[in-house]
């Protein structure tokens, strides 16, 4: 002991001070040195001022000492909380393997899909002026429809006489067969403006902006396209032959067009070029070309579109009603004003990664509490010792979390695993690369630190308010408490299974649709047809090719068009007709054929007669018009009436010689619209060739195309496919759906039924000696069974209720995409509720019977 001052006693309010501020911070961090002598000198002086000054002093001095020491008390926490976390998932590896299992599954669909969205949404974004270009459209107000295509005058026009309107572009794409001495590919490429590549990204390897189009025969290369056509030779300053015929030389070379891109191409053209040689490019009404614009950045595109909307009808372009409109580029990928866009299964596959992430969550909420029972004990008898009960809400959120960055590091492991299939499933190209990405991280941490959180969460709060007294009295969970949490447990039970319902109801309908757009009868045949593109001057040696072609015995019949049957889109107004009333238009599509087109096809006439080389006038005169038209026209008795369709040179006048069944001209998307059919040699840019029901060798008719293609199309490369096989592909995006939420559907299902399998366990384990002592007195086996399952099977029952009215809803909308459409059987319901009772009771039952099984002297042994 040191000697101790003498001193008279300190004022009561500075030894207060002392005693609440240095003896409680300091002294037990043992950072203040001898306080018998300190205190005895400060009580001499009376001086409260200077008490202060030496406290803090010495605060100062022993803060590093102090912030240590509390770091090493977090630490040494945190490390009690992980080794507590591993022994539970250690002594329970049946339920930690449930949950880590459930959570990872959770956590693999969540960053696949958030790969797959991300890149969705990623479109057109790369463009450093991307926000501030907009594509020009036209909105027909007869038909309320848009196009997106408009006509050749208005690019100019609009970055001419509107000073918002910083530069405009053209883009006329198509494909093109691009030839270099031996190698010759056919490509899709296209004729731009010069100002294209001011407003768009696409960076340059060799060549410059300035010089690219530096005549109308230059043309630019991609990397791709250079590699294919000149190898490892410098291209700038070599030719190109274009379709057998120009020839135009590089001047420059981009590197390729980024897979994000909706606009695609492997070369570009001067556009002068495409409006030198086209027959009408003044005229207004024409709508043939994309464009785009860029606006100034401080500009509202919905104030420029109200000034430029008219623009049309001031060229004197009124029928229809039409008006521009702009939509802007990064909506175009998902939000197309055409309608073409995917937004729907952007929104669709998040929900069904929220879903199956909230079943696994719900998994490891229901057997957490599940097993309060067991934990209840330990719960107890740290209270009792002293342990707070937000120290345990630490502890058993800091376990959850611990789960849940384990299940997170296995579902990396399962995206690694699982990435190529998905990729073919999704049609992507989503590289391992993306799995570092900054969004990536944020999103695992976001999903630890809320899943962590969320899941853990109500087994924590309600474990670390169990009162020990209880639980030292061997009453573990009150009678209350166990009524609370067996509802609440059941609660999510019933959710979860709601959610694999739904999912389930809606993974049929998108199948019922899928199956409904293959098997509709289109109104013509798309069976046993081979389609032949006519490129370049393939189209003045199309009735040489067909007259050879039809010497084949395998051969039915053999015609042209200048559109595919299945998407007809050339639509003009200015129609005349017999009839027609003054202030009357209206829009019909239009389409060239030859001869033999509706023989072909199978389609069925309705009236009059088919096409016929016969009839010299059916060439330049003649008219098929669908059953459609004939209603927009008013038109009763059509056949042998005048008709009138507008051209470059006029009016082509003629008659109506037959009318059409109408037939599924456009994607089923669209309703039938008036159509009409014409003799047109000059515009034919396929050829269909329909072979006979009976020819066994496929494969052999092929080949003999290829020889008899290769009499007429020396200098163009033979492609070929089926048409059944380019239809189905239009509906590539439903196709995709239906296997991603079948995928996803089975491990929603799944995970339920693990977490269910988990509750089954934990149920049939706290009731071991109930169902021993009801075997000891006689129960059956099936009526065991029948008892530890009847309940699961009724909140399943029940959650039919809840899943069949939302998933009518939701389904009823997405089916409202189609203009022909399924419908909502009520098998389909049926046969998802069945299937959601057969995997789970089948769950439950097979639990159920390990435990009926099992001898009763084992669970009464010790009592």
């Amino acid at each position: 002991m040191r000697h101790k001052t003498n001193s008279a006693p300190l004022p009561p309010r500075i030894a207060l001070w002392l005693l609440k501020h240095m003896i409680s911070r300091d002294i037990r961090y043992g950072a203040l040195g001898d306080f018998e002598e300190i205190f005895a000198t400060l009580a001499a002086e009376k001086s409260l001022l200077r008490a202060r000054l030496w406290y803090w002093s010495q605060v100062i001095k022993s803060f590093p000492a102090f912030i240590g020491d509390k770091f090493y008390w977090k630490l040494s926490m945190g490390k009690s909380y992980l080794k507590i976390a591993f022994r539970t998932v250690k002594r329970h590896k049946a339920y930690s393997f449930i949950n880590i299992a459930g959570l990872a599954l959770g956590f693999t669909c969540v960053i696949l899909i958030f790969l797959w969205v991300r890149d969705e949404m990623s479109f057109d974004r790369f463009h450093e002026n991307a926000a501030d270009i907009h594509r020009v459209s036209v909105y027909i107000s007869e038909f309320d429809r848009v196009w997106p295509v408009i006509s050749i005058p208005i690019g100019p026009a609009l970055k001419k006489d509107f000073p918002e309107i910083i530069d405009s572009t053209r883009i006329y794409d198509d494909h093109f067969l691009l030839k270099r001495d031996n190698r010759q590919f056919e490509e899709w490429g296209g004729y731009v403006d010069p100002e294209f590549f001011a407003i768009f990204t696409f960076p340059f390897i060799k060549g410059d902006a300035e010089n690219a189009f530096s005549s109308l025969h230059s043309i630019v290369i991609t990397e791709n396209l250079a590699e294919k056509l000149f190898e490892d030779e410098d291209p700038i300053g070599k030719t190109i032959q274009l379709n057998n015929a120009e020839v135009f030389t590089v001047t420059a070379v981009m590197h390729d067009v980024p897979l994000n891109s909706h606009i695609r191409f492997s070369f570009l053209l001067p556009y002068a070029f495409f409006e030198q040689r086209d027959r009408d490019p003044s005229n207004w009404g024409r709508f043939q070309t994309y464009t785009y614009v860029l606006l100034q950045n401080d500009v509202s595109f919905q104030e420029v579109e109200a000034k430029i909307s008219g623009l049309l009808k001031d060229h004197g372009i009124k029928r229809g009603d039409p008006s521009l409109r702009l939509e802007p580029m990064t909506r175009i990928h998902l939000f197309a004003v055409d309608g073409s866009g995917d937004a729907r299964y952007v929104y669709f596959f998040s929900i069904i990664a929220g879903f199956i992430l909230l079943i696994a969550c719900i998994n490891f909420i229901n057997l957490a509490t599940a097993r309060s029972s067991t934990r209840a004990k330990e719960v107890g008898v740290r209270k009792v010792t002293g342990a707070q009960r937000i120290s345990l809400i630490r502890q058993f959120l800091g376990e959850s979390v611990c789960l849940t960055i384990l299940a997170l590091l296995f579902a990396f492991g399962l995206v690694y695993v699982f990435l190529p299939t998905f990729n073919d499933v999704s049609g992507k190209q989503l590289t391992l690369e993306s799995l570092g990405s900054v969004e990536l991280l944020l999103l695992a941490i976001g999903i630890v630190l809320v899943t962590g959180t969320l899941s853990g969460s109500y087994p924590a709060f309600f474990l670390s308010a169990i009162n020990p007294v209880n639980v030292l009295k061997g009453i573990v969970i009150p009678v209350s408490g166990r009524v609370k949490s067996s509802v609440f447990m059941k609660g999510l039970v019933l959710i979860q299974f709601a959610i694999s319902i739904f999912l389930i109801i809606a993974t049929l309908v998108i199948s019922q649709q899928r199956s409904f757009i293959q098997k509709r009868n289109l109104g013509y045949d798309k069976e046993h047809i081979v389609s032949l593109p006519l490129p370049g001057t393939m189209q003045q040696q199309y009735l040489a090719l067909k007259s050879e072609l039809l010497q084949s015995p395998d051969i039915a019949s053999v015609t042209a068009m200048s559109e595919p049957v299945f998407s007809i889109s050339r639509s003009l107004n200015g129609f005349d007709w017999e009839g027609k009333q003054a202030d009357e238009d209206i829009h019909i599509t239009i389409v060239n054929v030859d001869h033999d087109y509706i023989k072909t096809l199978g389609m069925e006439m309705a009236a009059g007669r088919d096409f016929s080389e016969e009839f010299l006038t059916d060439t330049s005169q003649g008219y098929i018009l669908n059953e459609t038209a004939i209603k927009a026209m008013g038109m009763e008795s059509p056949v042998g009436k005048k008709f009138a369709c507008p051209t470059y040179e006029g009016l082509r006048e003629g008659s109506i010689i037959g009318v059409v069944k109408d037939f599924n001209f456009k994607p089923l998307y669209s309703e039938i619209q008036p159509l009409a059919i014409m003799i047109g040699p000059e515009r034919f840019n396929l050829c269909y060739v329909k072979l006979k029901a009976d020819v066994l060798d496929v494969s052999a008719v092929i080949e003999s195309l290829v020889q008899t293609w290769q009499k007429f199309g020396q200098n163009f490369p033979f492609t070929y496919s089926f048409l059944d096989d380019t239809f189905n592909r239009i509906y590539s995006s439903e196709q995709r759906a239906e296997k991603i939420s079948g995928y996803f559907t089975f491990l929603a299902l799944f995970t339920s039924c693990l977490g269910l399998f988990g509750l089954a366990a934990q149920a049939a384990e706290r009731r071991t000696k109930e169902i021993g002592i009801r075997k000891v007195l006689g129960a059956s086996t099936p009526g065991i069974v029948f008892l530890l399952s009847r309940e699961f099977t009724k909140w399943i029952l029940l959650a039919n209720v809840i899943a069949w009215p939302a998933a009518y809803f939701v389904m009823n909308q997405w089916l409202q995409n189609f203009a022909y459409r399924t419908g909502l059987a009520l098998w389909v319901f049926v046969l998802a509720a069945s299937l959601a009772l057969f995997i789970a009771g089948g769950t439950v039952v097979f639990q159920s019977i390990k435990s009926a099984l099992a001898n009763p002297v084992d669970s009464l042994r010790y009592e």
